[in-house]
């Protein structure tokens, strides 16, 4: 079962794959992220040049696309049949790529590229897309405790929290009518709680699906 994890930075993604990936044996699940997956050195060479102060915005689009395609073929494709998670999704290409990067090429390709994507890896798509919601005190409260260097993409939810929560909700408007009637399944999920209620909650509503 192939699951997408996706929300605002500072929801909890990287945490709660973290967490849900406990109710697995190690060898039945993949955690993986887009960008950068960790099984995949030309993954991992794509984040740091998508993350670069000296990329520029307009190639951003097209690094986030050739990074998905790596990911699929050299991730998702050869582990199909175990639990893949995977951090961020196409709804976030559509916040951060299609609607809040100034050089963006529009949501008209977005959708064109969307598409020739799915039908393309349509036997590997996500069975769930989980949105992990929470607002903007929480957000940005998660984010001011990151250590590190902050990405371009925490300063924009530090910034103006509640322009990014209005894009991602367009962008799980977007992709639900683009994929009407759903070949897959997008669920909410209020991640304004505790870890372990948020990865039980998850982990209950894909069970069913399991093969176990």
């Amino acid at each position: 079962m192939i699951i997408a994890i996706d929300g605002p930075d500072g929801c909890g993604k990287s945490s709660t794959i973290q967490k849900l990936a406990d109710f697995f044996p190690n060898n039945e699940v993949v955690c993986t992220r887009c960008p950068g997956a960790p099984q995949s050195e030309t993954c991992m060479k794509l984040r740091e040049i998508f993350l670069s102060d000296k990329t520029s915005k307009s190639a951003q689009y097209n690094i986030i696309w050739a990074d998905f395609y790596q990911m699929f073929e050299e991730v998702i494709k050869p582990n199909f049949g175990k639990v893949i998670l995977i951090d961020r999704f196409i709804t976030s290409t559509y916040v951060y790529q299609g609607v809040l990067n100034s050089y963006s090429p529009g949501i008209e390709k977005l959708t064109v590229d969307t598409l020739k994507f799915y039908n393309k890896y349509k036997k590997l798509w996500p069975k769930y897309l989980f949105y992990l919601s929470a607002p903007n005190r929480t957000l940005q409260r998660r984010l001011s405790k990151r250590v590190g260097v902050k990405t371009e993409f925490d300063k924009m939810v530090l910034y103006d929290p509640q322009l990014v929560l209005n894009t991602y909700e367009q962008s799980i408007e977007w992709l639900a009518k683009l994929f009407y009637p759903d070949p897959f399944s997008i669920k909410t999920i209020d991640a304004d709680r505790p870890l372990k209620h948020i990865a039980q909650d998850i982990y209950n509503i894909i069970k069913p699906g399991l093969k176990l």
